[in-house]
């Protein structure tokens, strides 16, 4: 069967597209810093930059055409494995926060993320060769709940967390993809379905040099996953002499991307006055792992 890779290669990077919030920010310090009962808002722009790997699970049919009917249909199925290289994500949130008490804000954000990176697969597991196409993913909804505590103060120094958790559910995606040669062509029709899951935490001490001034790092991991579920119709024709049908086939499968690492953040924040908060920081980790976001808060 000759389009086994192109459909894969077509089913992934497609159905990608349809939901490109893969991990986002902003981040922030690691305390809290409302009042209880306050409430603020803020909007914040983030980047990151990592790998990912995943593997796909496929069942399908075909069947030859045999004049005037298509035969019995045949079964196939398997699981292959395939990653995103460099896989570079941007987003943009705003987001409604309150003091629910002293040491303890919560916040829910809402906006949109983007993504660009390049897929490798391999044709066959034994295969050495890897092959690269690169992808932009466009945006989409993002949205994340989130809470950032206090443990403990000590003078200008404090002891603190940041906890966040999100999800990205865009509608379904489908295309058409096409290939000629000699004597065919092949044409095939999918549609695709996917689901995001990111959680981020980390702990980490802040330092306050100067009433205007804080400097904060933290320590911490992160995991993202992502579910695909496709189905895809496909036909080839024999072009050697007169078209006619030749064979067609249907298949469904779903893949599973995962991205785990341990984090770093270093970063600071600027208060101006008590009405507004701006904040810029960065973050390193594993599999080439790195993002960096700026957000500014007003409270009210």
């Amino acid at each position: 069967m000759q389009k086994r890779i192109p459909l894969f290669v077509v089913v992934i990077m497609a159905s990608l597209c349809a939901s490109p919030a893969l991990a986002f920010g902003p981040y922030g310090a690691p305390m809290s810093l409302l009042e209880h009962g306050q409430w603020a808002w803020d909007i914040g722009y983030s980047q990151e930059e990592f790998d990912m790997v995943g593997c796909y699970g496929y069942y399908g049919t075909y069947s030859y055409y045999e004049d005037p009917n298509w035969g019995e249909p045949s079964s196939y199925g398997s699981e292959e494995c395939f990653r995103i290289i460099d896989l570079e994500v941007d987003a943009a949130l705003a987001s409604i926060e309150y003091g629910l008490c002293d040491n303890w804000d919560i916040y829910f954000r809402l906006g949109m993320a983007k993504a660009q990176g390049d897929i490798a697969w391999r044709y066959w597991e034994e295969n050495p060769y890897w092959f690269k196409e690169s992808a932009d993913f466009d945006w989409g909804l993002a949205w994340q709940v989130g809470s950032n505590f206090t443990i403990c103060q000590q003078g200008p120094w404090t002891w603190g967390g940041r906890m966040q958790f999100g999800m990205a559910d865009p509608d379904s995606d489908s295309w058409t993809y096409r290939e000629e040669g000699e004597d065919y062509y092949w044409t095939e029709t999918c549609s695709a379905d996917i689901e995001m899951y990111e959680a981020l935490a980390y702990i980490g001490p802040t330092y306050q040099p100067s009433d205007t001034w804080l400097l904060y790092s933290g320590i911490g991991w992160q995991c993202v996953r992502v579910t695909m579920d496709y189905d895809c119709y496909g036909i080839e024709y024999d072009t050697e002499g007169e078209t006619v049908p030749y064979e067609r086939w249907y298949e469904s499968g779903t893949g599973k991307l995962k991205h785990y690492s341990a984090i770093a953040l270093f970063g600071g924040a600027w208060m101006p006055n008590d009405r507004a908060r701006v904040s810029a920081d960065v973050l390193v980790g594993e599999a080439g792992k790195f993002g960096w976001s700026i957000a500014g808060q007003f409270p009210f």
